[in-house]
């Protein structure tokens, strides 16, 4: 969708700064997602689903009437449906072909939402970059200047609704319109007609979020609770500030470069539902292999020195120099024909996967 100097003009212009649209950008009928199917996934208690009423009423999936399409989304009703891209094909390809542009581990999900004329979930907005792609149908979309903090919501509401809006742009959504939307822009969907808009996140995680994760990596990662080797630092009730020195470096220690690369492997390829996966411990790895990686398998790397880490569904490999050509590989293309590629760490990684269910 983006490349060349289009990219630059958007990442210079537009990236986290204002909204624009992209029209005709993306031609739907290469990524075909039928209605039906979206609606079939909502019957899986392994796929996240909800529902949103006139009156701004939060119902969850899963939804037992959604085996028949006609009726199922009530009037005034916007079905959201996450993760198309670990259930769909269509939607996975649409990833690596239009947005090629966004590293794979930084896009959060591919979000379906569904709707008749007038459906909505209200004004709101998130704190991530978004690209609002519309798949089926139209939709008009109302913008206000942004700059929106959690303490706007509506705390009454069980949907992150604004307390205030105010719109100073509209655009209408065809087929093939796509909008990007930066962080804290208020924004106000309104299907007309039958819709389908599909919603691309991009991961912007909060400084919580983080230390939260991080912290707990940490602690399991220690071996033993070690205390710290205090100095005597003298009589006196004060603290000297050789205390703070001593402790910036004990934590320094711990969080070293490699130690953070590692955790933020795990942490941006972690699934929500591992579930998905299907393990199967008879499947032995032989070279030669032909692989694929599931669906719903999460994978980047890292080089830390001469570390290389394979970060797979939340787990990190330690492999060699030797791996990084199928590392990459499988990363990008998702597949790999594997010959006689892999060192022993490499063969001992791709077992490991081929159990998990990983790759296939």
């Amino acid at each position: 969708m983006l490349q060349g100097e289009r990219l630059t003009e958007f990442q210079a212009r537009y990236w986290r700064k204002q909204a624009c649209v992209f029209r005709n950008a993306i031609d739907f009928s290469a990524y075909p997602i039928a209605i039906n199917d979206v609606c079939q996934l909502t019957l899986s208690e392994l796929v996240e689903s909800r529902m949103i009423n006139a009156n701004h009423e939060l119902f969850l999936g899963p939804f037992e009437n959604s085996r028949d399409f006609d009726g199922f989304v009530p009037e005034n009703h916007l079905l959201l449906v996450q993760c198309l891209e670990q259930h769909l094909d269509s939607a996975e390809s649409l990833l690596r072909d239009q947005f090629h542009f966004i590293p794979a581990w930084q896009v959060d999900d591919v979000m379906a939402t569904v709707g008749g004329t007038g459906a909505t979930c209200g004004a709101h907005f998130d704190q991530y970059d978004v690209f609002l792609l519309q798949h089926q149908g139209n939709k008009r979309w109302q913008l206000d200047d942004g700059g929106h903090i959690e303490s706007d919501l509506d705390d009454n509401q069980e949907v992150r609704l604004l307390k205030e809006f105010k719109a100073t742009q509209t655009y209408d959504l065809a087929p093939g319109d796509v909008l990007y939307l930066p962080p804290g822009i208020g924004h106000f969907g309104i299907c007309d007609g039958l819709s389908m808009t599909l919603s691309i996140g991009i991961r912007n995680p909060t400084p919580t979020e983080l230390l939260a994760d991080l912290s707990e990596f940490m602690i399991e990662g220690l071996a033993e609770n070690i205390p710290m080797n205090n100095q005597l630092y003298g009589a006196g009730s004060g603290l000297p500030a050789a205390v703070a020195d001593e402790l910036f470096d004990e934590v320094s220690r711990l969080f070293s470069p490699a130690t953070l690369q590692r955790w933020y492997g795990c942490y941006v390829t972690r699934l929500r539902e591992p579930e998905l996966l299907c393990p199967d411990d008879a499947r032995e790895y032989t070279n030669g292999m032909s692989l694929s990686a599931s669906l719903p398998s999460r994978m980047s790397y890292a080089r830390v020195g001469q570390m290389l880490y394979f970060f797979v569904n939340g787990d990190a490999f330690h492999l060699t120099n030797d791996d990084e050509g199928w590392v990459v590989t499988l990363c990008s293309a998702r597949e790999l024909q594997t010959g006689h590629l892999a060192s022993s760490e490499g063969m001992d990684c791709l077992q490991s996967l081929l159990c998990a269910g990983a790759v296939v």
